[in-house]
C-alpha cells in the first residue's frame, strides 16, 4: 500500500514548483498546456470549485513528484512495475531499509547509500537525463535528510 503526497515548505514554494513544472510541460507539449488553460477558462461553476479544478489541473500539468512509502524495497519495486498511481519521477521511501529514491521511467533508483532492490546510481542523480529529475532529487534529498538517511557519496554499481 502506498501513501502519496506532494511536499512544499510553504505556499510560495508550492506555486514556484507548479510554475516550474508548467514551464517544463509547456516546453515539451505547449498544446497540452494551452488546452488545459482554455478548459479552466470555460469552467461554469462556483469559485471554490474553479479553484480546486485549477489546482488539480496545474498539478497534473506540472508533473510534480508524489511521495510513496513502502515497507520494503521489494514491495516498492513491484509497485513501480504495476501501479498506475506511481509515475515517472515520483519519490519512493522505504524507511525500514533506509532507502530513498525516485522512479526513472520504469526503474526505481536510490539516491541513498543503501539501495536494497532499487538500482544504484550510475551517475550523479541530478545529471540523469540532463536534469529531468531535479525536482524529484531535491524532494528525495529533503526526505532523506529529515529521516537521517545517508545519501550515496558516489555513484554505485547497479543491481
Amino acid at each position: 500500500m502506498t501513501q502519496s503526497t506532494v511536499i512544499a515548505q510553504d505556499a510560495t514554494e508550492a506555486v514556484a514548483i507548479v510554475l516550474l513544472g508548467l514551464a517544463r510541460t509547456y516546453a515539451d507539449n505547449p498544446r497540452e498546456v494551452e488546452e488545459g488553460l482554455l478548459e479552466l477558462a470555460n469552467t461554469d461553476t462556483g469559485a471554490a470549485t474553479v479553484r480546486d479544478h485549477v489546482v488539480a489541473k496545474l498539478l497534473k500539468l506540472a508533473r510534480l513528484p508524489n511521495v510513496h512509502r513502502f515497507s520494503d524495497t521489494s514491495e516498492a519495486y513491484d509497485a513501480t512495475q504495476c501501479s498506475e498511481a506511481i509515475r515517472d519521477g515520483d519519490v519512493l521511501v522505504v524507511e525500514s531499509e533506509r532507502v530513498v529514491g525516485f522512479l526513472d521511467e520504469a526503474w526505481p533508483v536510490a539516491i541513498t547509500e543503501a539501495h536494497g532492490e532499487f538500482h544504484g546510481l550510475k551517475i550523479p542523480a541530478r545529471e540523469i537525463k540532463d536534469g529531468r529529475y531535479a525536482a524529484s532529487v531535491d524532494l528525495a534529498e529533503r526526505i532523506a535528510a529529515e529521516l537521517g538517511i545517508a545519501l550515496a557519496v558516489k555513484p554505485a554499481r547497479t543491481v
